[in-house]
């Protein structure tokens, strides 16, 4: 995963594309992204680019298990860019999720991803939970 996310975090696409294989399938796309390679890149990576330039995803888990790695990873990052159509808040953030990747003569073929969205909202201060006041800052 190492190559996997130090392309991610550097920016790096020419090297996320000899990481990914030719028939790489997203099984958690974005909506309306396309398959493959470049709408893994064009579509989910580049809009987290977008609007969060400084990302860094951090490895804090990884287990394997024949060709399949599972990971549980943190994202931190400062939102100065449009997300999900929202404006930038300038909220500095740190959320984690877990991915599958199914690995096959030494690249990822499959990929799943689930991270906790509701609370990237939170941090974001585009949701409040039931009792938070308007305006208090999210905690992490």
């Amino acid at each position: 995963m190492a190559t996997f996310v130090g392309a991610i975090n550097s920016g790096d696409d020419a090297a996320l594309e000899t990481v990914l294989a030719d028939d790489f399938v997203d099984h958690t796309p974005a909506p309306d992204q396309p398959p493959g390679i470049d709408g893994f890149i064009s579509g989910k990576l580049a809009d987290l680019r977008a609007a969060f330039p400084d990302l860094v995803l951090t490895v804090e888990d990884e287990l394997v298990d024949g060709g399949r790695i599972a990971w549980r990873w943190t994202l931190r990052a400062t939102n100065t860019g449009s997300f999900a159509g929202l404006a930038p808040t300038g909220r500095q953030v740190a959320f984690q999720g877990m991915n599958v990747e199914r690995i096959e003569g030494g690249r990822i073929v499959e990929h799943w991803s689930i991270h906790d969205g509701l609370d990237l909202l939170r941090q974001l201060g585009l949701f409040a939970e039931p009792g938070d006041a308007a305006g208090d800052e999210p905690q992490p």
